[in-house]
């Protein structure tokens, strides 16, 4: 089964090659077949370990070329096994530097063009071939001589003969020296001459030193480059620490810190993680065989302004604070303060403490009050007094005055009153 395949190369006999990215391996199936084998990477016997390939190429002569893309490598096959051929010191950005690489493709001159994703560019590198530099050198040696008059013409021609020798060493030398000889005679009545022409050519070749077969996991052209999975793309998370192990498929195993768990120390099942408590709240794991009334086994010690399982709630320090004169009492600075809403009229802690403002109007205040108090009192003294000599002892101070207004107002109502007209009537009678 594939996991996220990114690339596929269809060979000359309709083989697949398919860059299995999840899997970190390279799968061939063959023509007519449903089913794959893992060539390189997770499941294969390579001697190398690939981390995210995402694409494949394989050449005239059935190498293949892969590129390795997590560990920012082109890898590539020989007779001797699987080698990095390009970014072979890490990733970066520099130009013999790849980061996250994503398809590789060759030019008709056997040059390498590699898609440098993070870096935004086309890498070209120059394929190194086996092909030996040849100096040549070549002698000629001419001794000539010629007549005027040409009678007849023989003409014989002897082949060169070639011998070689070559060594199995590092450094072999093969030499080849080829003669030819051409012979003419010609005749006249008067004159014989004889012309011979030897042409000598030598050739040495010194083949370019083969790449090194590095043992075990270094890879590079003097094996100085590490391909285990945990110096190439370090997988372990959380502070773990990482161990090269071929036995497993990943090809690494990670070590652990306490509280951390999975393959790559991903899970972080601790008590008290860093998210546990809130608000600068610090967490103490409690004993596992005991847990708290909330039904956690750890405690978060809460700063002062907070409280909760996780110091999610803010304390409100204005539950047994009193505010007098309609202050308001609010949190501020892990402190509470009463905020005074009369601010012109009181001041203090508790706005208990009145300003001079409002003692001088209270003065006046009490001032006018007192006038209108004594106003009132008297006035309904007089009015009780009065009613009490009247009801009581029969004494009215005021009825001589009434009658007097009473005989004014029917005084004033008889002048109103027009007077009556005499009104004399005579009646006549018509015939």
């Amino acid at each position: 089964m594939l996991n996220s395949p990114q690339g596929i190369y269809v060979d000359s006999n309709l083989n697949l090659y398919i860059a299995d990215s999840a899997n970190n391996r390279i799968q061939f199936i063959q023509t007519g077949q449903l089913n794959g084998v893992a060539v390189v990477g997770n499941g294969s016997s390579a001697n190398i370990i690939l981390n995210y390939p995402t694409g494949i190429v394989l050449d005239a002569n059935g190498y293949l070329f892969i590129v390795d893309s997590y560990n920012h490598r082109i890898v590539g096959s020989s007779s001797t096994g699987f080698r990095c051929i390009v970014g072979c010191s890490g990733g970066g950005s520099t130009a013999f530097q790849l980061s996250f690489p994503q398809s590789v493709a060759f030019d008709s001159y056997g040059n390498i063009y590699v898609t440098d994703r993070n870096n935004s560019r086309v890498q070209q590198f120059a394929l190194q071939t086996n092909n030996c530099t040849i100096p040549t050198t070549t002698t000629t040696t001419t001794t000539s001589s010629s007549s005027s008059t040409t009678t007849s013409t023989t003409t014989t021609t002897t082949s060169s003969t070639t011998s070689s020798s070559s060594t199995t060493s590092t450094t072999s030398t093969t030499t080849s020296t080829s003669s030819t000889t051409s012979s003419t005679t010609t005749s006249s009545s008067s004159t014989t001459s004889s012309t011979s022409v030897t042409t000598t050519t030598t050739t040495t070749t010194t083949p370019v030193p083969p790449a090194f077969y590095c043992p075990g996991t270094n890879i590079g052209a003097y094996c100085n480059v590490t391909s285990d999975a945990c110096s190439m793309s370090q997988p372990c998370l959380n502070a773990a620490t990482c161990f090269p192990d071929l036995t497993v498929p990943v090809g690494y195993r990670c070590g652990c810190q306490t509280g951390y768990t999975g393959s790559t120390c991903e899970n972080d099942e601790r008590i008290c993680k860093d998210d546990t408590c809130w608000n600068n709240g610090t967490c103490i794991e409690v004993n596992s065989t005991t847990v708290n009334n909330n039904g956690t086994n750890f405690y978060c010690n809460c700063s002062k302004s907070f409280t909760g399982v996780h110091c999610e709630l803010k304390v409100n320090l204005c539950v047994n604070i009193k505010c007098q004169n309609h202050g308001i009492c609010q949190t501020v600075n892990m402190s509470w303060s009463c905020i005074c809403l009369t601010s012109l009229f009181y001041y203090g802690n508790y706005c208990e403490i009145e300003t001079s403002a409002l003692k001088v109007k209270q003065a006046l205040s009490k001032s006018f009050a007192s006038v209108a108090i004594t106003v009132l009192v008297l006035t309904c003294s007089f009015v009780i007094i009065m009613d009490v000599l009247k009801y009581v002892f029969k004494i009215d101070p005021i009825k001589a005055e009434r009658l007097k207004q009473l005989q004014a107002k029917k005084s004033a109502k008889s002048k109103s009153k027009p007077k009556a007209r005499n009104v004399a009537v005579r009646f006549q009678y018509v015939a």
